[in-house]
This record gives C-alpha cells, sequence and structure tokens, in this order.
C-alpha cells in the first residue's frame, strides 16, 4: 500500500507535460518538493522506452480533470521527510521550565527543613529525670515588690525650691552639676 506521502510523489507541479516533452534528462519538481529524473533508453530492436526514476512508462497522455496522467511499470517510494528543526525558543522554555521545577523543590525542601527544626514553637516536652518536682512544691515563694500596685502611696519627694517665696529667700543650691565646685 502507498501512503499519503507516497501519491504525492506522483504528482508533478505542473499539469500539463506529454510524454514527447519527456526528454532525457528532464526533472520535475513533485509536490512534496523532490526531482523525478526522466531517462529514456534507445535500442535498435525496440522502440524508445521512457522512464521515470527508473520505472518504465507503460501507458501516456491519458487526460484527466486536472492534468495528464502517465502509467508506470511500479509505484515510487516518497524519500523519508526532512527532520523538521525544533526552534530555539523550543530549548530555551525547556531550559527555564526545568530551572523553575528545580527550584521549586529546592524551596519546598529548604522551607520543609526550616520549619521542622525549630526550636521555638509548640514541641514535645520531654522532662529532665533528675529533677525532684516534689522538692519544688516545698520551696517559699519570693515576693518582687511592684510599686506600680503596692497598696500604700508613698509620698511625693520634697520641692527643692519653692515657687512662692522670693528668690533671695530660697536656699542656694551648693551642687554644681558639673562638678566644678
Amino acid at each position: 500500500t502507498l501512503s499519503g506521502r507516497d501519491i504525492e510523489h506522483h504528482l508533478a507541479n505542473v499539469s500539463i507535460f506529454f510524454y514527447n516533452d519527456l526528454v532525457n534528462g528532464t526533472v520535475l519538481q513533485t509536490k512534496l518538493g523532490s526531482q523525478l529524473l526522466i531517462t529514456s533508453s534507445q535500442d535498435q530492436q525496440q522502440p524508445e522506452t521512457r522512464f521515470v526514476d527508473g520505472r518504465a512508462i507503460l501507458q501516456w497522455d491519458i487526460f484527466a480533470s486536472n492534468g495528464i496522467i502517465h502509467v508506470i511499470s511500479r509505484p515510487l517510494k516518497a524519500p523519508p521527510a526532512p527532520v523538521a528543526s525544533v526552534h530555539t525558543g523550543v530549548g530555551t522554555g525547556i531550559f527555564f521550565a526545568t530551572a523553575l521545577v528545580f527550584g521549586a523543590a529546592a524551596l519546598a525542601a529548604y522551607s520543609y527543613f526550616r520549619l521542622n527544626r525549630r526550636t521555638a514553637g509548640f514541641q514535645h516536652f520531654e522532662s529532665e529525670e533528675d529533677i525532684d518536682v516534689a522538692a519544688l512544691g516545698k520551696q517559699q515563694p519570693e515576693n518582687i515588690p511592684n510599686p506600680l500596685y503596692e497598696s500604700t502611696p508613698s509620698a511625693p519627694p520634697e520641692p527643692s525650691c519653692d515657687h512662692f517665696m522670693d528668690a533671695e529667700d530660697q536656699p542656694l543650691d551648693t551642687t554644681d552639676p558639673l562638678g566644678a565646685l
């Protein structure tokens, strides 16, 4: 059986090419873009035979609605399809996608290990065996005074000067803040 590619290899780009126009050395372009070489053999005992890529033309100049048909001895095989080169953008995209996946995996691993190694937060408490819990209940609690919550208010300090006295009657402050006296 012939593939669609093989059938297209049988079709020439020119629609009208008569048998008498197929001379030795003629090259026809196919619909695939490949070339078909026309050759001929002239023998003294036999009439001239023309070939298409080594296949003898058995019948020629059969009219069709889309061109002229020439019947050959056996089917042609299409050349292998050219390997389509991948666009450079695809390679760049694959590289960055791979880098993104590795980066996300590294970030996930870092976050996992960072969160599992925390010393603060809720963790299982294991008590040390050498601590005597009963001795902790026998100790006297220490009282630490808090001046904000004491029940007896303390007296405010005496002012160093009286604003209602004359300046001459007030005692002089003998302490020098700079320490020169």
